[in-house]
């Protein structure tokens, strides 16, 4: 009774809020699904700065937010919890409930000292399809999410995003669902639908414990494509292989619809197939040691590639086509990056990510990631944990050269230095202070460096 008033309370403001939303812009808020409809197009441009604000746009419509989780990635939900297991009949549907809020303020520096509150709503159902209908290695999932609240990477006015919950509007959508199945006694996997990627792709959990987005993808990745790759707040269609051969390598390739999502439909969920659009492409390989191993400490290292089929604007180079007008030369979008985090002991752990994006189309170049984090230093908190890490990028020559051809001035660099600690208050309850110091953000000289302080709470049921 007390989870089920819960619920209500969590889940009645949000379907408020969504409402409001939708009957000021008319639009419905779960699948509009749009496959192959011609629209606009879509060019990769670098807007001059004229503003502070100016990179914070470039972030806005070519930058995307990745991971909500604040913790280590949160594993699907299979096989069904203990509750379940301890029934007599075990039940084939497992279903849980999350909110995370955030008050985020900047405390000085940055575009402007003001506070925003924000805050994701996670419904997550897992089905396990052998058990409701005898389909041997089946699964599906269904994840609904919710998002609202401000924006405080407009404050701060910073590329890599200080809160990974900041999405671009008020809405509630269909996120994941997908259906996979297992074969060869589990070391083959197949995935097709609405994926995130970054639960698979991308992905160290050591990392999952930070508020700063580049601590989820890489911002070198999440900033390429139309609208951004399947990443939060948006998804798109794929189909996903996996090989386990054994505990400790795996093998992965993913194939995207290259558009997830659309920027002047942002709300609901919007799927779009088109061969215009191309798709994205990515594989991962990797080592993990002691997984299913309890005498061995956690390590994974891993190498992953990707890439777009279809070409986009270069930042700086045009031609003359036959008509005699000036036109953006074509490019080619990719980039590679690398993954490694190791448990030292049982209570420390150490991550280290970098990644490389081409410059031709992309504003970053390269993406570096590197940290660590401590459980259960307190007598009495086992369970908390406290961390510190760092996230620097680096823009590419051809973006400076574009902001410098328009007499903007600009540096070559963003870091984000962030110490937080999360408190598990109560078995369904964690708090997460959060303190984050942001140097040249945007690499604009205009924009003082920022320090952004942050109280996250998450609710789990």
């Amino acid at each position: 009774m007390i989870k089920q008033h819960l619920c209500a309370i969590l889940v009645t403001p949000l379907l408020v809020i969504s409402a409001s939303s939708r009957a000021q812009e008319n639009t419905s808020p779960l699948s509009d699904v749009a496959w192959g409809q011609p629209d606009a197009k879509t060019e990769i441009k670098v807007k001059p700065r004229t503003k502070p604000k100016a990179a914070r746009a470039l972030a806005s419509a070519n930058i995307r937010h990745p991971p909500l989780h604040s913790g280590p990635p949160q594993p699907k939900p299979f096989p069904p919890n203990e509750e379940t297991q301890a029934a007599s009949t075990p039940s084939p549907f497992d279903l849980s409930l999350s909110y995370k809020g955030e008050v985020n303020r900047v405390l000085s520096g940055g575009v402007q000292r003001k506070s925003e509150y924000l805050g994701v709503l996670d419904l997550r159902a897992g089905v396990d399809l052998d058990r409701l209908i005898a389909w041997k290695g089946g699964k599906a999932y269904f994840d609904v999410l919710g998002t609202h609240g401000g924006h405080p990477s407009e404050n701060v006015g910073d590329v890599q995003v200080t809160s990974n919950l900041d999405a671009p509007t008020t809405t509630l959508k269909l996120y994941e669902a997908w259906v996979s199945q297992a074969l060869f006694e589990d070391k083959v996997s197949l995935l097709a639908g609405f994926h995130d990627l970054n639960t698979e792709f991308y992905v160290t959990e050591t990392s999952g414990l930070f508020l700063n987005s580049s601590f989820g993808v890489g911002k070198d990745l999440s900033q390429s494509g139309q609208n951004g790759p399947s990443i939060f707040p948006s998804t798109s269609p794929a189909l996903r292989l996996r090989v386990d051969p054994n505990p400790s390598f795996y093998a992965q390739i993913g194939i995207f619809a290259a558009r997830a999502g659309d920027p002047e439909q942002p709300h609901g969920t919007q799927a779009r197939i088109d061969s215009k659009d191309g798709a994205f492409q990515v594989a991962e390989a990797g080592y993990v040691r002691g997984r299913g191993d309890g005498n061995k400490l956690y390590g994974k290292y891993a190498l992953g590639a990707w890439g777009y089929t279809r070409t986009f604007d270069h930042q700086t180079q045009t031609l003359t086509n036959a008509d005699g007008e000036e036109v953006p030369v074509q490019a080619a979008s990719h980039g590679f990056y690398l993954l490694s985090e190791q448990a030292l002991n049982d209570t420390f752990a150490v991550f280290f990510r970098y990644g490389v994006a081409s410059t031709e189309v992309n504003a970053i170049s390269s993406g570096l990631g590197s940290g660590v984090a401590a459980t259960g230093l307190l007598p009495g908190r086992d369970k908390d944990r406290l961390g510190f890490g760092i996230a620097h990028i680096t823009f590419g020559d051809e973006y400076k050269s574009a902001l410098q051809s328009e007499d903007v001035a600009t540096g070559s660099s963003e870091t984000s230095l962030e110490l937080t600690y999360r408190a598990e208050v109560l078995p369904f309850l964690s708090l997460q202070p959060d303190l984050q110091y942001v140097i040249s953000p945007s690499a604009d000289p205009t924009i003082p460096n920022a320090w952004v302080g942050a109280l996250r709470f998450e609710i789990n049921l």
